[in-house]
């Protein structure tokens, strides 16, 4: 039989597997509808945590069958834990390219504290570098550069360049045969601040200059990043949050993709779609545009409840 007729079916009953983005063992494969014995491959499937995860994968028609017939995932690797030493501990962010975008929007000793707070570093050539501490080591830091206007400069193709701190040579000692797992960005404040109401969102300059602009203090109000709209599906260890009072604010178009992790873990989602329409803002916006747009027109920021 050619391979392209192969039709496929997720497998009925038979153990789970281990699914290849959580980690869990609630992976269901897909499998040769024919001769139920035959899997697509071992990355084709969907996992049952539809909520938590919903990684799901289906195989086209250019896959060959894996005639194998159970599927032993490798160890998993030592994570990279970076000591925090290794970092300056105190960081002076005048040329930080996100510090000279802002310091005229955001009161710039509020925002020179924040930094602080949350380690932030600036790099040769003025890049914010955020790195991601989760309170005992450094799992990673990115490095972004901002134009004057507050936005990030692209390269000549369009991509937006990220340096990823666990790939340079520097740290190659406490990085060599281990993987990445990244937490979130500002996780070590989680901890320095137990009784506080934490708000996600998915950028990290989101969330260094919403904790700048925000009335509350950090005591009552943490803000922190995951670093991307799909991070929240077991790409990052959620479990710092366990017990929290959590609000997911995700950026404009994502509200139903976070809504679905929030409703599993009992958390309150935010969609900013309205503040988008009533402040004529573009698609893709995020909570700090909404807040942006509000200083630079001498009004009171929104008030999260």
């Amino acid at each position: 039989m050619n391979n392209d007729n192969y039709k496929w079916s997720l497998r009925k009953g038979g153990k789970k597997e281990r699914c290849p983005q959580c980690g869990k063992l609630r992976f269901v494969p897909f499998v040769l509808t024919a001769d139920p014995t035959v899997k697509a491959g071992p990355e084709y499937g969907r996992c049952d945590r539809e909520q938590s995860c919903g990684y799901f994968r289906y195989p086209g028609g250019e896959v060959k069958a894996d005639t194998n017939r159970e599927y032993t995932p490798e160890p998993p690797k030592e994570p990279i834990l970076i000591p925090r030493e290794i970092l300056p501990q105190h960081v002076d962010n005048f040329g930080n390219t996100l510090f000279e975008a802002y310091k005229w929007v955001v009161n710039a000793v509020e925002l020179d504290e924040v930094m602080q707070y949350y380690d932030i570093m600036r790099g040769a050539h003025g890049e914010c570098i955020y790195p991601q501490f989760d309170g005992q080591y450094i799992r990673t830091a990115k490095a972004i550069l901002y134009g004057k206007d507050g936005h990030r400069i692209k390269t000549e193709d369009g991509g937006l360049p990220v340096w990823w701190l666990h790939k340079s040579p520097t740290v190659a000692e406490y990085t060599r045969g281990k993987e990445l797992r990244q937490c979130l960005f500002g996780q070590h404040l989680l901890q320095r601040y137990p009784n506080a109401s934490v708000y996600v969102v998915e950028a990290e300059k989101t969330a260094v200059l919403m904790a700048a602009t925000d009335q509350h203090s950090i005591y009552e109000r943490v803000w922190i990043a995951c670093g991307g709209s799909q991070m929240l599906k077991g790409a990052i260890d959620l479990m710092p949050l366990m017990g929290r009072n959590v609000t997911l604010i995700p950026d404009d178009g994502q509200y139903w993709n976070w809504r679905r992790t929030a409703e599993a873990y009992g958390w309150r989602c935010i969609d900013i779609a309205p503040l988008k329409s009533r402040h004529h803002l573009p698609d893709g916006c995020d909570i700090w545009d909404v807040t942006e747009q509000l200083l630079i027109t001498n009004k009171e920021p929104y008030e999260l409840q």
